[in-house]
């Protein structure tokens, strides 16, 4: 086990679902999860300084769920990190195959949809999300590495321009190589989760190693 000053990577054991992410071999700042059941491939990548963070999170279909419907699902975000190692996001961006996307600002604690094509009917109100974060600074929380003794133990409201979705994380307790935190995410506001979001739903497990 890592000590206090050694940072840890967090690797999803259970997936809300209870689908299975390996990790596969990647560059420092990119990481390859795949998620066999479903024939999807999370891919994350980061460029984090010690007072900025922007990340990107692709959803992609793989083997023959990829050959029979493609999906690419992508989303990115940006902001500034705070003293006390918390994020404060300034921009996200979603993209869906060129068919979809959006943008979403944040002034202070106060998030605004800046662009979305096609327009949304079921657009939540973006006043209902102060104080929130956007999905992929939320995914990034739980992704990147962190001292041993500061993992897990939080909440995230994101916002996502649809729903406001709450992602608790418990404290850590020991396991065979590493730290293992339980996670669930409870939606807020919003319309129910549709397509790939409904993983995002439930229960996960966290282990750090």
């Amino acid at each position: 086990m890592n000590d206090g000053n050694d940072p840890t990577r967090a690797f999803i054991t259970s997936l809300f679902l209870c689908f299975l992410m390996i990790p596969r071999p990647a560059q420092a700042d990119q990481i390859h999860y795949d998620l066999p059941i479903a024939g999807l491939r999370l891919v994350y990548a980061t460029d984090t300084e010690p007072t900025a963070y922007a990340t990107r999170i692709q959803f992609q279909t793989t083997g023959l769920a990829g050959f029979l419907a493609q999906v690419h699902f992508e989303v990115l975000a940006s902001g500034r990190m705070g003293l006390d190692n918390t994020f404060r996001p300034e921009m996200y961006r979603e993209e869906a195959r060129q068919q979809r996307s959006r943008r979403i600002k944040w002034r202070g604690s106060q998030p605004q949809i800046s662009i979305e094509k096609p327009p949304q009917p079921d657009q939540l109100d973006p006043r209902q999300a102060q104080g929130s974060e956007d999905l992929a600074t939320g995914l990034h929380a739980l992704f990147c590495p962190v001292p041993a003794d500061a993992v897990c133990a939080f909440e995230l409201l994101t916002y996502d321009g649809k729903r406001l979705t709450q992602i608790s994380v418990g404290a850590p307790t020991p396991g065979n190589q590493g730290l293992i935190c339980e996670g669930t995410t409870e939606q807020r506001a919003g319309v129910a989760p549709d397509g790939l979001l409904d993983m995002l739903s439930g229960e996960f497990t966290l282990r750090y190693i």
